[in-house]
């Protein structure tokens, strides 16, 4: 602890104790080199007040889905990400099986708390994703990925975005400070951020808690109060929805001739009744 970095935050202090703890735990039992873990059970440095978050406002949204400089699948991924609300490895597990997009579903039967959900997608979120099938992975199978790029099976590698994310949005010609600048007092722009972005558009519509959970997965209001803040600032300042995703990015509107998910949807209803 003493050589670590003094440039390192709090949180990551505690983390890098957890791991050692948990190694010289592992070296007592099974490995029994050791007779008694020398870090007590229960000390861990403490983790002082959560920096300041951000998310993205309507018109950087719209800015980031509309850059063709930006790859398509990214577009697709941080959009539905921020109107979806899953988790970040959640969406990028996501395969064609897991969804239903004649009717709009969605089922997410493995997620990080094995708690299976299901929801009914965001309209313009189904029929975008309807779109990208059709035009770039027509032969999609069930198992394959939803989140790959065109002509490839391998999914979209998920776990450095942020960087990703951060340089799409420079490139998109977003330059709100809030979102790149790291202190002592706030963090850059995150993906895991537009599921921020998700939980505070849909409270400040008047989405209930219950809504929201069904399709975070959060398991207490404990989380998602902590964006009931954001939400009131977001309801107060008259703040715009964010656009259906098919309309926010262009290379995914319908092309002539292909069915409307909306359409198909009121044709499988039709021949229900």
């Amino acid at each position: 602890m003493a050589n670590m970095s003094e440039g390192k935050s709090a949180s990551t202090r505690r983390h890098v104790v957890q791991v050692v703890r948990r190694v010289l735990a592992l070296a007592v039992y099974p490995a029994r080199h050791i007779k008694e873990n020398p870090i007590p059970r229960g000390w861990l440095p403490k983790v002082k007040a959560n920096r300041a978050f951000t998310h993205l406002h309507p018109d950087e949204d719209r800015a980031l889905l509309a850059c063709r400089n930006v790859a398509l699948v990214r577009r697709l991924f941080f959009g539905m990400l921020a109107r979806e609300g899953l988790r970040r490895d959640e969406l990028g597990g996501l395969r064609r099986k897991d969804l239903d997009l004649g009717c709009g579903h969605i089922m997410l039967d493995e997620n990080k708390t094995d708690d299976p959900r299901s929801w009914a997608l965001d309209p313009g979120v189904a029929r975008a994703l309807r779109t990208w099938k059709a035009m770039h992975h027509p032969n999609a199978t069930p198992d394959d990925f939803v989140f790959c790029e065109p002509g490839s099976s391998a999914s979209l590698y998920t776990l450095h975005l942020a960087d990703e994310l951060r340089r799409d949005l420079h490139d998109a010609g977003v330059t709100r400070p809030a979102l790149f600048e790291r202190s002592k007092v706030r963090r850059p722009l995150r993906v895991h951020d537009l599921r921020a972005t998700f939980v505070t558009v849909s409270l400040a519509n008047g989405k209930t808690e219950t809504w929201v959970a069904d399709r975070t997965g959060h398991r207490s209001s404990v989380m998602i109060n902590r964006y009931r803040r954001a939400a009131r600032t977001w309801t107060e300042l008259a703040v715009a929805p964010l656009e259906p995703l098919d309309r926010a990015i262009a290379d995914l509107r319908l092309p002539h001739g292909l069915p409307h998910v909306d359409e198909v949807t009121s044709k499988r209803s039709q021949r229900l009744r």
